[in-house]
């Protein structure tokens, strides 16, 4: 395969043939920029663009790569889902599932692609929203394994091709929920100022995490 500028020759790499339509090939580190890739022969590795090429042109972009930055929320709750008895009365979760969560994606380089994506770990993929070239978004999606009583941290790393991820990453979290909750008191002035104390059922499989970013909601207000 023929790496090309203009009618500058950039590099010659050899391609591995896959069928009868389709070839294989590593490209080498190139700068950013426009180039052109076309089949050539063995005699290119050699002569250059002296030789005749094969076939016409294709356009091909090399971008710099994006770096990420943060993530905004850097974690999504998971709901406790159905719940049965297994060997000796252990509590075994069946589903989990999530309430779709947007996660915005900071960081340079990000470009406005079809192929844009976010990765959740290993498996979990997303597509990608372009905001600018500095800020993506994307829906996190369920995770690739069921959750226990414990969050489970996964790198979320993005893609403009497709193909190559990010060698940043960041670390996003999958949290399992609380459960109910109860308080104490109930009620109280309207002028405010009374202490609630929140509790969580630890049978029900709820517990608050130390490193938690807790609120307390009542209604509309935080």
């Amino acid at each position: 395969v023929i790496v090309s500028s203009g009618e500058e020759v950039v590099a010659a790499v050899t391609a591995t043939k896959l069928n009868s339509t389709t070839v294989s090939c590593t490209l080498p580190a190139l700068a950013a920029g426009d180039f052109e890739l076309s089949l050539g022969t063995d005699a290119h590795l050699t002569s250059g663009a002296n030789t005749p090429l094969l076939s016409s042109s294709v356009a091909i972009t090399v971008f710099p790569e994006p770096a990420l930055i943060t993530a905004t929320p850097d974690f999504v709750l998971m709901s406790a889902g159905e719940t049965k008895t297994g060997l000796f009365g252990r509590r075994l979760s069946t589903s989990q599932s999530t309430t779709p969560t947007t996660v915005y994606v900071r960081g340079s380089g990000f470009l406005n692609t079809s192929a844009l994506a976010c990765r959740f770990g290993e498996h979990g993929m997303a597509s990608a929203t372009y905001i600018r070239s500095t800020m993506v978004s994307c829906v996190a999606p369920e995770p690739a394994t069921t959750l226990g009583s414990q969050p489970m941290a996964v790198n979320l790393v993005v893609s403009v091709n497709g193909a190559e991820w990010t060698s940043t990453a960041i670390r996003f979290i999958y949290r399992p929920s609380v459960g109910a909750a109860s308080m104490v008191p109930e009620m109280g002035p309207k002028t405010g100022g009374t202490s609630v104390l929140v509790s969580v059922s630890r049978s029900a499989g709820g517990s608050f995490l130390r490193d938690d970013k807790l609120a307390c909601v009542l209604g509309a207000e935080l």
